[in-house]
């Protein structure tokens, strides 16, 4: 609490000493003219205006054309005015040269900052080659409506004019176009027949005419059968159409067939009646000038044929026309500002808020800029409804900001400046900082503090450490004494900036230069989206996304492909490929059979630690062999070494009856991508694979193909030679194949494999690992077998003594000089075993019939537990067959066990997983009492509910009961007196929402709360209690807070010493004006006058509620012309002597109390003691 008071009478002095009227306070830039939108032509001149206003001194002007700063040069040329003038406007794709096509801003600068003008679009004059619609060939009888309509793109909109049988359309009131290039003809008659076309120009090109292609009217004679209404326009029966405000809408409805009567009908906003326009026949087109939000709405056109029966029944005739079309008309608008941004000046330490509203439709998307740049949203610095907020202000946040609206119709912008004010003798802000990674969550951070200015020489007591994410997120703070903290609790594999703020015993510092630094990796906590595609009945395609890198938590180093046949779950197929590859093909399987298939990355830190059930299989079928179209067995496929870069591969084919195509032939460097595959001719039996790595191994796959159906594929591998000088060494041995492994017990495996016929196999060895430790083959146990071996790896009491475990093995295989390639990988989990015993068994009662049994599970799982089973019976001699049994899932560890009749009951509990149950646990007797301790029985009598007479109460109780009431009376009757009486004298304070800050004895540590709740920068809106007539506060209460502030000799942040007067001294205010005189703290007497301080102080501007409080003022407290209500407050100082140490304890408090503000000031003083500020009920 004294580190909070102690905040508080530090930004109340820097409040005083920084605090600037913000009345008056204007942008001091702005524009007399802005660049407009322009369309030209090429190789003209283009003039685009840029005027600072004659208000503006010292401006200097600048062009930027797609964002990049314009250079002016003999064509390009910035005019006194500030326009920029270009004396030949180029165009060149953007390949292919200079272009002057693009968008220009003008940039104008001052001391105060800078502004940006509104975007000018500068376009080239274009019309289209050819029209995009042209005149369709229609056909109509006569005296129906025709309508034509073509378009063509051009920059400016095109002036489209009409031909008919290439002449100029006749002067006739029945001919009607519209700008959107649409021709309607009322009441067609022979003479309109005729070849129509449109001439579309360009107002800019001139001499650029564009005909369209002609459309054939044909008039046909009227027919006697009545033809039913079709609306020619509008063709959909609900359409929009999008205008945009202050423009001319067009709306064409028009209809054939019957003689109709067309009439538009919409409704006027906030009206009863609707606005009808006039009936006209067949056609009829509303135009609406000057567009405004009023005439949005829905526009309905109702067609009525003349020969429709009027004399309907009564109940028909309100029902709506039969034919009818909606047009919903949708009025754009550019961004409005509704209400714009206003300039202000704030201290440091404060919450910036810049608010800025439009409207526009489409809702208008806002980007904020500060001196002329896009401001980076992130951290301290918010986007919130339209408004900007900056939390805990500092200097470099000065400046003009501009809020910029855009949506697709047009744009707007308005600008305040921001001027924060700063206290002269702030302390230095650090310096040379420096992150880097302790781990996977910790970020150590370490910096220097410059040596204080002079004259001041105030030595840094703290510092807070500032860290967010840089892709963005919430901006997080913490406190430090020493010059490097290690930052906890950080996301894995992620970028964080940092920045530093030094704090003295007034005021802080600007924040440090920030630095970025990227947290350590960690086990990835997903596993990647998988496709899995059968394209032949022998393999699979694999391919799969990369992680995010929130999931991967670092860089992946390799993946591991697993697949298994649906109903084989204990083994499982492995190979690993590198980082890059992103696909794979799995051979060598069954027709028609259900494989599972699963892909997991790794990082450096190993695969990913998660259940089984969050690392999920997809499940696949490959395809079935045709019955008419048998598949090609295996190629014998054979590898030779040529050279260190070169391999060759031969192939052969056993005879089958079915035709023969060519072969698939792929290869793939080992953990690479597979590349293929390429198609050979059915003829050929050897390839040549040359640019090949030396020493490296090589993955060759091979597989015929008959009338399209690829058939078994053979994989061989083989190692290239290290250099040109082991060309005449010995050819590697071929890896084995068909690796099989079969769990025979929780700890032993059987392995099994083929070796390659025609090789003098001396010995074969044998790696293995348990799966998820994340080590590498090489670094599996080893064992080396003869040759007649069938071997089984008996696996147990090894890793923790681990029995239900995954073990990957490979082999290889050695003659006398030479040994292959490992094989293909296999993981085989071995069987489950029976679980261990539970143990901590306990029980609790709960009522005479029921207890709660709790439990803790097995040490050793030995596979995965299935269930619990619970056994009590009366009797423990009965066979446990014939005990009462309570199954329980896995996922419980207690249970109850209810309807107990008997006193006395002996309970056992054992595990069941796969394997079959585990050991029971001890026996536990539990004993029931008859009655509970609270005197209630076993079995409780039943309610009577008889009419019985109570006694009367005992006259001792009545006689209680009446004193009690008359105590408590005259204590509440006491409490209202002196509750109106003291109200008398003081003002209510304000509603308080505080929080709280834990003093740690003598060491001076605070527990700091990672945020406090307070909204955004209210920490000082209030933080008083109710004070009595003698500045004391209720008991165990400080400024409203429940916290003992002197308890046995101490004080919140230390102990209290015998220096100055050997203890706690109080002062009385001298700034204090009694509202009723000139009082002495503790009287409500006297006359009204001015209070013993007089009336200089300084008055602190309130904004969005914030208050900066002060205390004692000496020195430059006491200027004039100002003037704050803390004259009217009784304010005292508890003045305690402290350490250093407990003084910077009170600090660090401090700085972690404030939600958005940790700016750290006090008042200057004289002595080696501070002032703990005690508020008075006037805040």
């Amino acid at each position: 609490m004294a580190a909070r008071v102690f905040l508080l009478s530090v930004l109340f002095t820097v409040g005083l000493s920084t605090f600037r009227s913000s009345e008056g306070l204007e942008v001091g830039l702005g524009f007399a003219s802005e660049p407009n939108d322009a369309v030209v032509s090429r190789n003209r001149p283009l003039l685009l205006n840029c005027e600072p206003s004659h208000s503006t001194n010292n401006t200097t002007v600048h062009w930027t054309f797609n964002n990049d700063l314009v250079i002016p040069d003999t064509r390009r040329t910035i005019l006194n005015n500030g326009s920029l003038y270009i004396k030949k406007v180029l165009y060149k794709k953007a390949t292919q040269g200079v272009s002057d096509i693009g968008v220009y801003r003008c940039l104008i600068r001052n001391s105060y900052g800078t502004l940006l003008s509104r975007p000018a679009h500068v376009r080239l004059a274009s019309i289209g080659h050819e029209f995009a619609e042209s005149p369709a060939n229609i056909s109509v009888q006569i005296g129906e409506a025709a309508r034509l309509q073509c378009h063509i793109e051009s920059t400016p909109l095109p002036l489209i004019t009409w031909e008919r049988n290439s002449h100029p359309l006749p002067q006739n009131n029945r001919y009607i176009t519209l700008n959107s290039g649409i021709l309607i003809i009322r009441s067609v008659d022979s003479s309109d027949e005729g070849e129509y076309r449109c001439i579309g120009t360009n107002e800019i090109l001139n001499k650029v005419r564009r005909h369209s292609a002609v459309g054939q009217l044909t008039v046909r004679p009227r027919s006697p059968i009545t033809a039913d209404v079709e609306f020619i326009s509008p063709v959909q029966p609900a359409s929009v159409k999008r205008v945009m405000e202050g423009s001319t809408a067009t709306l064409d409805c028009v209809v054939s067939g019957r003689t109709t009567d067309v009439t538009w009908t919409y409704k006027l906003p906030n009206q009863t009646t609707d606005f009808v326009s006039e009936m006209k026949r067949s056609v009829n087109v509303l135009t609406l000038h000057n567009v405004t939000q009023a005439h949005e709405g829905a526009y309905t056109c109702t067609a009525i044929p003349q020969d429709m029966n009027t004399a309907v029944d009564d109940e028909m005739a309100d029902e709506p026309p039969p034919f009818t079309r909606v047009v919903t008309l949708e009025v754009l608008s550019p961004p409005l500002l509704v209400k714009k941004p206003k300039s202000q000046v704030y201290p440091t330490a404060k919450t910036v808020r810049i608010e800025c509203e439009a409207k526009g439709n489409p809702l208008p998307e806002i980007v904020w800029l500060k001196n002329g740049q896009t401001l980076r949203i992130n951290g301290r610095v918010s986007a919130r409804n339209q408004s900007l907020v900056i939390s805990n202000s500092v200097s470099d946040d000065t400046g003009i900001y501009q809020c910029v609206l855009n949506n697709s119709v047009g744009g707007a912008w308005a600008a305040a400046r921001v001027f924060v004010n700063v206290s002269g003798d702030q302390p230095m802000a650090p310096t040379r900082l420096h992150c880097s990674a302790a781990s996977a969550t910790q970020v150590t951070v370490t910096w220097h503090q410059p040596p204080p200015p002079p004259p001041t020489n105030r030595q840094v007591q703290a510092y807070t450490v500032h860290y967010v994410p840089t892709d963005g997120g919430e901006e997080m703070r913490t406190v430090s004494l020493n010059r490097s903290f290690t930052v906890s609790n950080l996301l894995p594999f992620t970028n964080y900036t940092f920045y530093i703020r030094a704090y003295d015993t007034k005021s802080a510092s600007d924040q440090s230069l920030p630095v970025t630094c990227l947290t350590g990796e960690e086990v990835p906590v997903g596993a990647p989206e998988v496709n899995v595609v059968s394209e032949n009945p022998t393999s699979l395609s694999v391919s799969w996304t990369p992680l995010s890198s929130k999931v991967a938590r670092g860089r992946v180093s390799e993946y591991k492909i697993q697949w298994r046949r649906n109903d084989h779950h204990s083994t499982n197929n492995v190979d690993t490929v590198k980082e890059h590859v992103t696909h794979y093909l799995i051979t060598g399987l069954q027709p028609d059979t259900k494989y599972e298939v699963r892909v997991l990355a790794a990082t450096e830190q190993g695969w990913p630690s998660l259940p089984e059930e969050a690392l999920p299989w997809s499940l696949v079928q490959t395809l079935p062999v045709e019955p008419d179209a048998p598949l090609l067995p295996m190629p014998a496929l054979q590898l030779v070494v040529l050279n260190a870069t070169t391999i060759l591969v031969k192939w052969s084919l056993e005879p089958v009856q079915q035709k023969v195509d060519g072969f698939h032939f792929s290869y793939r460097k080992q953990n690479g991508e597979l590349l293929g595959p390429e198609l050979i001719e059915a003829g050929k039996t050897e390839h040549v694979l040359a640019d090949l790595e030396p020493q490296m191994w090589y993955e060759v796959v091979m597989s015929g193909i008959s009338s399209g159906v690829e058939g078994e594929s053979a994989v061989r591998s083989i190692q290239t030679w290290a250099s040109l000088a082991d060309e005449a060494s010995l050819l590697p041995l071929p890896a084995p194949t068909h690796l099989l492994a079969e769990p025979i017990s929780p700890s032993a495996i059987n392995l099994t494999w083929q070796a390659p016929p025609h090789h003098n196999i001396s010995h074969y060895t044998l790696s293995y690992h348990v799966v998820q430790t994340a080590l590498p083959l090489h670094n599996s146990s080893i064992y080396f077998l003869n040759r007649y071996m069938l071997y089984i790896c008996r696996y147990n009491y090894i890793y923790n003594n681990n029995i239900y475990i995954t073990i990957c093995t490979a082999i290889k295989m050695h003659d006398n000089d030479r040994h292959s390639e490992y094989s293909q990988k296999l993981e085989c989990r071995t069987l489950e075993d029976l679980p261990g015993a539970v143990y901590d068994v306990q029980w609790k009662l709960l009522n005479t019939t029921s207890v709660r049994i709790s439990w803790k599970e097995p040490v050793k799982v030995n596979g995965v537990i299935a269930n619990y089973t619970l056994a009590y019976s009366p009797n423990p001699n009965q066979p446990l067959t014939e005990w009462t049994k309570t199954i329980v899932p896995a996922t419980k560890l207690s249970a109850n066990l209810t309807t107990l009749k008997n006193n006395r009951y002996t309970l056992k509990i054992w595990a069941s997983s796969g394997a079959g149950p585990g050991p029971p646990s001890p026996s536990l007797e539990i004993t029931i009492p008859s009655k509970l301790p609270n005197g209630r029985s076993k079995h409780p009598p039943k309610p009577d509910h008889s009419t019985v007479p109570k006694p009367d109460p005992k006259p001792d109780q009545i006689l209680g009961i009446v004193i009690g009431c008359v105590i408590g009376a005259s204590c509440i009757i006491m409490c209202t007196i002196l509750l109106v009486y003291r109200h008398k004298c003081t003002k209510p304070g304000p509603v308080c929402r505080t929080g709280q800050a834990a003093a740690n004895g003598s060491t001076g540590g605070f527990y700091l709360p990672p945020s406090t709740a307070f909204d955004e920068m209210h920490e000082m809106e209030c933080f008083t209690g109710h004070l009595d007539t003698k500045g004391g506060f209720p008991q165990d209460q400080v400024n409203g807070l429940k916290l003992t502030l002197l308890t046995n000799g101490r004080i919140p942040n230390g102990h209290a010493t015998r220096e100055r007067d050997h203890g706690v001294r109080i002062t009385e205010n001298p700034q204090f004006n009694s509202p009723i005189g000139n009082l002495s703290p503790g009287s409500c007497d006297g006359v009204s006058g001015g209070g013993g301080g007089g009336g200089d102080c300084r008055r602190v501007a309130s904004d969005e509620g914030d208050s900066l409080l002060s205390g004692h003022q000496e020195g430059d407290g006491e200027e004039e012309g100002d003037c704050a209500s803390l004259n009217d407050t009784q304010l005292t100082t508890l003045d305690c002597c402290q350490t250093k140490a407990e003084q910077a304890a009170a600090m660090i408090a401090s700085a972690g109390a404030a939600d958005d503000d940790d700016g750290f000031h006090e008042n200057e003083t004289h002595r080696t003691h501070h002032h703990l500020i005690l508020l008075g009920p006037n805040g």
